[in-house]
């Protein structure tokens, strides 16, 4: 059984309504189980898949335009102008044509790793349900404020009525995420799963027929497509015994 919240407090938390309650107030839900209101049990997928995590890709590094030095004589020599952008334009085209590839690849490297793609994985969910006390009513304390809390389960019905003062802000409200999440374990700390077989072999069932089994290996050939096969065989030799 899983707490999700029915009526809202006010107006803008319309939207709350039918959302998992420890995403709401995870103060309040972390109270709840620590008070027993709850019991969590943990529920592992090793069958899931998950969304693969592509590494990033360093872009390609910027050109570096050549910046000339020049003096009061060479800045006004016509020559030396010439001579100077001859060489900056030829640079930068040995550039682009040397390392044009790369930068495609790279480009192209970046728009792959956009792709979505699932890879095998652990997933671990935190599954609540009703404990064992059907009614409590406690406090608790956060620093310079406290919280009055009262749950209470209603009677013929699985829901249960939760009253409590507003959470403070010095109370710690990390909200508890009801959805599997992403738990690759330590395969070297993880109780081994053995596969548990039968404690002894059904070799025999009383509503069991078993006197067609293995019949297939007796079954007797047909005489009707034993003699069409002599029958054609016949007609073979003869014909080629003709020519």
């Amino acid at each position: 059984m899983m707490e999700f919240s029915l009526s809202p407090q006010s107006d803008d938390q319309v939207g709350d309504v039918g959302r998992f309650f420890g995403e709401v107030d995870g103060h309040l839900m972390t109270e709840m189980y620590i008070q027993g209101v709850y019991r969590r049990e943990e529920a592992y997928d090793f069958q899931a898949s998950c969304r693969k995590e592509q590494p990033k890709v360093a872009s390609a590094g910027s050109r570096v335009s050549f910046v000339p030095r020049l003096n009061l004589a060479e800045a006004v020599n016509l020559q030396w102008w010439t001579t100077n952008a001859a060489w900056a334009y030829l640079q930068q085209n040995v550039y682009g044509i040397l390392f044009s590839t790369s930068s495609t690849m790279a480009e192209e490297l970046g728009d792959d790793s956009s792709i979505d793609e699932n890879v095998s994985c652990v997933r671990l969910q935190h599954e609540y349900y009703l404990g064992n006390d059907r009614e409590l009513y406690w406090s608790t304390d956060c620093g310079n404020c406290s919280r009055t809390m009262t749950a209470r389960q209603l009677r013929y019905s699985n829901l249960l009525l939760v009253v409590a003062d507003q959470v403070c802000n010095s109370c710690n409200n990390t909200p508890l995420i009801q959805e599997p999440q992403k738990n690759n374990p330590n395969q070297c700390k993880v109780t081994p799963r053995y596969r548990r077989g039968p404690e002894r072999c059904y070799a025999h069932h009383p509503d069991e027929d078993a006197s067609h089994c293995g019949a297939a290996a007796l079954a007797a050939p047909s005489l009707f497509a034993t003699s069409i096969q002599l029958g054609f065989l016949l007609f073979i030799m003869k014909l080629f015994g003709a020519t």
